[in-house]
């Protein structure tokens, strides 16, 4: 199969705060950590893949990173807008660390559904969108700066007002994430 030629970028700076320790850093399905679980499976799909976070060094195994530098806060909005200043890609598809059974089937779907004009594609499941499980162009970056100026860091509402678009996928499972203690015991036990 070919690779993905869009760029693939986890998401890997969050505070996890719910979680109560940094689940990009907890041991999963083998793999040291879930961040390089989800790296190494994306490389297998796509030609290339980057990780965003604050701290690259946190992750202890050879990554490309990109590094929200951001002082201010952990929201999502901080680590796009460095994704999309960084990346050379008009588009890139992100990913949520903490959504380890998102599938080829379900990136296959939101990739071929993306049209170049559209400033962003979500992934909606049962009417939940899910902004991160997304394909973000380069033009939606002045979007994403006046919002951060205004401290509006809800990514839909950007990307819809924007002039983005959904896409309906069926499969609840490939959305699951693993926000608190109890989920990650249940992912594991999978």
């Amino acid at each position: 199969m070919a690779k993905f030629s869009i760029p693939c970028v986890i998401l890997a700076g969050g505070k996890s705060s719910r979680m109560g320790r940094d689940k990009s850093l907890l041991p999963f399905e083998g793999y040291a950590t879930l961040a390089e679980y989800q790296y190494r499976r994306m490389q297998e799909l796509f030609e290339t893949v980057y990780l965003s976070a604050k701290d690259p060094e946190k992750f202890g195994f050879e990554a490309t990173c990109i590094v929200d530098e951001t002082a201010e806060g952990f929201a999502p909005t901080y680590a796009l807008a460095a994704i999309l200043r960084q990346v050379e890609s008009p588009a890139v598809f992100v990913m949520a660390v903490d959504m380890p059974f998102l599938s080829e089937a379900v990136i296959s779907r939101l990739l071929s559904s993306y049209r170049p004009e559209l400033p962003a594609l979500l992934a909606k499941e049962s009417g939940r969108l899910n902004p991160l499980c997304a394909v973000y162009a380069k033009s939606l970056l002045p979007a994403i700066d006046e919002a951060i100026r205004q401290d509006r860091h809800k990514l839909q509402a950007i990307a819809l007002d924007a002039g983005g678009e959904t896409v309906e996928i069926d499969d609840a499972c490939a959305f699951t994430n693993l926000n608190h203690p109890e989920e990650y015991d249940a992912a594991c036990s999978r």
